[in-house]
């Protein structure tokens, strides 16, 4: 039996929230720890609403269909910053295989499904794309990986 034991790996969830937001849009200086589980966090979520806000504004008619081009960008981003990403150290390559498993027009709730492709391989993947207000100038994805 081994009776090593490894040491714990220092990240940014020492640090308060300013310098971890402020580290969201700045870089981090050189010799600063991994990104721990807040500033993940915060760049998914800051990631998130800023993709909303780019594509509501470049928004046509009617909720996005599961292979145009807003639905699968903001598809990448939510992916992209998802904490197990980082993890098992896979980038973002592509979603393949894409196609719509049903549409509720009551809801207005849009399924989809593919195969993401990253760095490490390749898994399926579901995603929902629906309507944030009752507006409708903004549109959420949701993701799952399987």
């Amino acid at each position: 039996m081994d009776d090593k034991t490894e040491e714990p790996v220092e990240t940014t969830d020492s640090w308060e929230w300013p310098k971890i937001i402020k580290h969201v849009f700045l870089p981090k200086p050189k010799g600063s720890p991994k990104a721990g589980k807040k500033e993940i966090g915060a760049r998914a979520g800051i990631g998130t609403v800023c993709a909303l806000i780019a594509f509501s504004s470049f928004f046509s008619e009617g909720l996005p269909t599961c292979k145009s081009n807003d639905a699968t960008d903001l598809a990448e981003e939510i992916i992209s910053g998802m904490s197990i990403m980082e993890t098992v150290e896979a980038k973002f390559i592509t979603i393949k295989d894409i196609s719509e498993q049903g549409f509720n027009e009551k809801t207005e709730v849009r399924s989809c499904e593919g195969t993401l492709v990253t760095t490490v391989g390749e898994t399926d993947l579901q995603y929902s794309i629906y309507w944030e207000n009752e507006e409708k100038v903004m549109f959420y994805v949701r993701v799952r990986i399987i």
